[in-house]
């Protein structure tokens, strides 16, 4: 009765401590559970570490070779299995230790085979990986994927080696798999099983091998951070029974094979020459899994405001209510078009070292406004900062440096630069698409226009197939129209040769322009509109000429030179864009979802959509204060009061030159693309005021 009270409190205090324990282990499954969702949850990081597996998996495998690819692909599979529940990945490997044990001994290995991979001299006297692999298959008589157990001759065991010494499990999944050899009515799906089972034969009945003799830093070192690696994968495997047991088994066999990479010299020689002879492929898969393990976050955000800018506004586009993209040979066309009289078109060395009133050269101006640009075309032209100035107008550099300075300046060869971009896009998709350079005929569903087109191109006789080219020309065109071009290059004006770089540069790029030609002495002129291309040799080639009436310049000239161009442009759309704008590679992406809003069904009753406004970017309001005030008029008026008028108002009157609109309907109205008359200048707010008359 004395000690009931003390018993009492043993007991209390026991359930306290079970009550503890049990908050603890509460605790920390409410943490896993946590992390679970935050790995389901974060894109970014599931990204990242698929690709660091597929990778590491890619090297590891090539670098062992073929004796132990069924282990380390058992071992890939089972922790695959466990990584589609995190709840079990985390319960199975201490994930708190894997970058000391396993990702940093990866970005070594990695380091190693970048740095020294292509250094590597095959030796031609060496024994070539696939006689290994010939040779596993002959001793070990692993069944084959349509084999049936009954048909597969055991081998005999020769003794235990050491690497069966150092477990148990390889002699009884031996003597297992002959027991089960011996049942009448084996299934082939058993000797399937065998093929990656922990019983195969080729743990037993491994003879010692005979070094090479060889000194071999190169290897050697390969196969010390490769045993650190595995040496830590099984120190970050929990021990447990199941697939965990079997997992750090299967590293221990990798280790231990006499036969395998760690023991046999020449084995492993010959792993290391089969990756050299494909070492430009392996440098570059090890450095790309390098820097993803290795670099850190502060260094992979852009440096540059522009590059923050851009990105933001891409990703914050996407959550738009956009209209779903066609495929690529049922988008709607698209063609640009850019007006152009006799503006800067590439800035010349004399302009980029011309001083201002204040002694600051052109260059020097532009390398401050853009200091981590200026630092990136260092590094890609492999130039040092204190040489800079005078290495980048040699011989070498100078076309380089002039088209850097260029598409930072107000200049057509940043317009032309930025609206190409549509190109790169689109070969971009087309090759996620898988459209390649054969024939192009879609038998999947898709719309009946793009059936019947591609079933004509199929039994054309004289149009069989259609190429990538074609199609994108098809796709998307970009004419630019430069009044004076003809002129220009009867007084061979430098900005001619500009224009006919940009040509070479842009195989898609056009240049249309009025050619005026004396027809008789008494001085009568005709007036042509022709449209030439890059012929690929520095020139340029003729494409159309057609004679105009008479000198297509009757009012204003910029209106006019938009309208005589009009009849190259091959899109549905059309897109005039002055010499003051930029695009960008990820909009154009966006391109196909754009226009297919004049697809989009409308409402019954509802008049179709003849022209399609979004924002636009004045890149020269970073300049100074007074460009940011215009730019931010521009944003106001634009985008935000165009935006008000167009809906819900639904009286917009302005088109704005980023706008798109259907060519057909604009080319066939009275004032064209943009209006123009002799007697009075036409606004082109005219061009929504006719489309809001005729109710479009």
């Amino acid at each position: 009765a004395a000690y009931r009270p003390l018993a009492r409190a043993h007991e209390e205090l026991r359930g306290g401590s079970d009550d503890g324990a049990r908050r603890a282990r509460d605790a920390a499954r409410a943490v896993d559970d946590d992390l679970a969702s935050a790995l389901r949850a974060d894109v970014v990081a599931t990204e990242a570490v698929d690709e660091v597996k597929e990778l590491a998996t890619c090297l590891v495998l090539r670098l062992l070779g073929s004796i132990h690819k069924d282990d380390v692909v058992a071992v890939i599979s089972i922790v695959e299995k466990w990584v589609r529940g995190p709840e079990a990945l985390l319960k199975h490997v201490a994930v708190e230790d894997l970058h000391k044990a396993i990702l940093a001994p990866i970005a070594q290995l990695a380091a190693l085979l970048a740095g020294g991979l292509q250094k590597r001299k095959v030796d031609a006297d060496a024994t070539p990986l696939a006689a290994y692999a010939n040779g596993i298959s002959s001793e070990s008589q692993v069944p084959s994927e349509d084999a049936s157990a009954e048909n597969v001759e055991q081998p005999q065991h020769a003794g235990m080696s050491r690497s069966v010494s150092t477990s148990g499990l390889a002699q009884l999944g031996s003597s297992l798999l002959a027991e089960s050899s011996e049942v009448p009515g084996a299934s082939p799906r058993a000797g399937r099983a065998a093929k990656y089972s922990l019983s195969s034969t080729k743990y037993v009945n491994a003879p010692a091998p005979a070094d090479d003799g060889r000194n071999d830093p190169f290897r050697d070192a390969l196969r010390d951070k490769l045993r650190s690696v595995l040496t830590g994968a099984k120190g970050c495997v929990n021990k447990g029974g199941g697939f965990a047991q079997e997992v750090l088994d299967r590293l221990t066999f990798v280790l231990a094979n006499e036969r395998g990479f760690f023991w046999d010299a020449s084995y492993a020689g010959s792993c290391v020459d089969a990756l050299a002879l494909d070492a430009a492929l392996c440098c570059r898969l090890a450095s790309k899994l390098k820097n993803l393990i290795t670099t850190p976050q502060r260094k992979t955000e852009p440096k540059g405001p522009e590059a923050t800018r851009r990105l933001t506004f891409f990703v914050n586009s996407l959550l738009m209510d956009l209209p779903p993209p066609p495929p690529l040979d049922a988008a709607v066309s698209l063609t640009t078009l850019t007006p152009f009289y006799s503006e800067d078109v590439i800035l010349s060395a004399g302009d980029l070292r011309r001083k201002n009133a204040d002694g600051v050269t052109t260059l020097l101006y532009l390398q401050t406004l853009y200091k981590a640009d200026w630092h990136a075309f260092l590094e890609r032209r492999g130039l040092s900062e204190t040489r800079a100035h005078a290495e980048c107008f040699s011989p070498a550099h100078v076309l380089e440096t002039r088209l850097w300075a260029s598409f930072r300046a107000q200049t057509l060869a940043r317009t032309v630069e930025g609206m190409m971009q549509n190109e790169a896009a689109l070969r971009l998709l087309a090759r996620l698409e898988r459209v390649n350079d054969a024939r192009r005929a879609r038998r999947r569903r898709g719309p009946r226009a793009s059936r019947r087109y591609a079933a004509a191109c199929d039994e054309s006789p004289t149009h069989p197939h259609i190429t990538l080219d074609d199609l994108l020309k098809l796709k998307f065109g970009y004419v630019v129209t430069c009044q004076i071009y003809g002129r220009q290059r009867k007084q061979a004006d430098p900005k001619a040769d500009d224009i006919e770089l940009l040509l070479t540069r842009f195989p898609l790029l056009r240049v249309a322009y009025i050619d005026e030609q004396r027809v008789n002495r008494s001085g009568a002129s005709a007036f042509y509109s022709v449209l030439v291309k890059g012929d690929g040799k520095r020139g340029v080639a003729e494409v159309y000429r057609v004679r105009l009436p008479g000198n297509a310049i009757i009012g204003e000239g910029k209106p006019e030179n938009q309208n005589h161009a009009i009849v190259f442009t091959r899109g549905e759309t059309l897109q005039t864009i002055d010499m003051n704008q930029d695009g960008f590679f990820e909009e154009a992406l966006k391109t196909r979802n754009l226009t297919q809003e004049f697809r989009t069904p409308r409402p019954a009753g509802a008049p179709p959509v003849t022209i399609v406004g979004f924002r636009e970017h004045i890149f020269t309001g970073s300049v100074s204060s007074l460009a940011n005030y215009m730019a931010l008029q521009e944003l106001s008026f634009v985008t935000l009061g165009q935006r008000v008028l167009a809906d819900p108002l639904r009286m917009r009157l302005h088109y704005g030159h980023p706008d798109i609109f259907d060519k057909l309907w604009f080319a066939t109205y009275r004032f064209g693309a943009r209006g123009a008359r002799a007697f009075a200048r036409v606004n082109k707010k005219v061009g929504g005021w006719r489309c809001r008359r005729r109710r479009r």
